[in-house]
């Protein structure tokens, strides 16, 4: 059965933005950092990883040293000793897969994380990211997991390189579906 708010019940809700974890990462909700090629969008993902809390990251490439040396030499910049940090490295984490899409939502359901960092989308899913039919349950997986267990999801995507046909608007080089952008 469907059930509706009515004006009473929506003008009960407080009468102020949504709660941030960090400025521009709301505290539950889903974030795409989009960005050109070595901009620094795994470099924030790592710092505010590290600064938030109990975070759980998921990287789907790099190797496991350079990304240990760097979460060390940022530990060390931001003197944090012993951050409550868990990482899956490598571990083909596909959300268009519905296995490791329950497998990930248990690890998240047991270590509850304050923030869930994916890094890069493009890595997770085996989805057409043109095709909205495509990537609207990749983006519904990554939703459910911040709306269902109450915490901050943050997936690093890249940008298309610009071109003659894509240098205007910063959207013109959104790489993807829409259904990437209205995910969030």
């Amino acid at each position: 059965a469907l059930t509706s708010l009515g004006w009473a019940d929506i003008m009960a809700e407080p009468d102020a933005p949504a709660p941030t974890l960090t400025p521009g990462i709301p505290e539950v909700g889903l974030t795409v950092l989009a960005g050109a090629p070595k901009v620094g969008k795994s470099l924030f993902l790592t710092q505010t990883a590290l600064t938030v809390g109990r975070s759980l990251l998921v990287f789907e490439e790099g190797s496991r040293g350079g990304i240990a040396y760097r979460l060390r030499r940022q530990a060390e910049a931001l003197n944090v000793a012993e951050p409550e940090l868990r990482m899956l490295h490598l571990q083909h984490v596909k959300l268009d897969n519905r296995a490791t899409v329950k497998a990930l939502r248990e690890m998240v359901a047991e270590y509850r994380p304050v923030m869930v960092g994916l890094d890069p989308l493009n890595r997770l899913h085996g989805a057409d990211e043109n095709r909205p039919t495509q990537m609207t349950p990749v983006m519904d997986a990554l939703a459910g997991i911040a709306y269902d267990f109450k915490c901050a999801v943050v997936v690093v995507h890249h940008l298309s390189k610009p071109s003659m046909e894509r240098r205007g608007d910063i959207w013109d080089r959104f790489r993807g579906a829409s259904s990437i952008r209205s995910g969030t």
